[in-house]
């Protein structure tokens, strides 16, 4: 018995021969060439968009199966690296293909997931997580403002907005 092994990173893309010989005690060979192709790789793509999450009240967790938003063209197994924001109000974790995010607190962060292949080819997504009170009736973020302060109602609602310095 006997085996081949190509090192495809070694041989580039691109299509390759190499001549292989046997030969036997006696000094009798035989050969044979051998044709391959390397393909170029291909970076992991994202097939579903990981939705921003809104929730209202804290102690859910949520989890997402990896494999239904990335996957890879050339059928290699993806790796996952996260970047987590706050973890006042979320906490995250990859396992097994599984984004896990748990809620623990009030306010907004984002999480950053990048995937990427054995090459270190790579995609990446980013989800914004806001968790609202739901005993506050207005939410007014980001504390402090520096140019655009949002106002975030639970529900819809005709609302009359009036903005006054601390000077009046």
């Amino acid at each position: 018995n006997w085996s081949v092994t190509i090192n495809a990173r070694s041989a580039g893309k691109g299509t390759h021969q190499c001549e292989i010989v046997a030969t036997d005690i006696h000094g009798l060979s035989a050969s044979f060439v051998l044709s391959f192709e390397v393909l170029e790789n291909q970076a992991p793509v994202m097939v579903k968009k990981i939705e921003d999450i809104y929730v209202e009240g804290v102690g859910e967790k949520l989890t997402f199966n990896l494999d239904e938003y990335f996957s890879d063209p050339d059928g290699e197994a993806l790796k996952y690296k996260l970047t987590e924001g706050n973890r006042m109000v979320a906490k995250a974790a990859v396992a097994n293909n599984t984004l896990s995010v748990d809620i623990v607190g009030y306010g907004s962060t984002a999480i950053s997931l990048t995937v990427s292949d054995a090459s270190n080819k790579s995609c990446s997504a980013d989800v914004k997580i806001v968790v609202k009170n739901p005993d506050n009736l207005v939410e007014l973020y980001p504390v402090p403002v520096t140019d655009v302060l949002n106002v975030r109602t639970g529900k819809a609602a005709d609302t009359e907005i009036v903005i006054k310095s601390a000077s009046g």
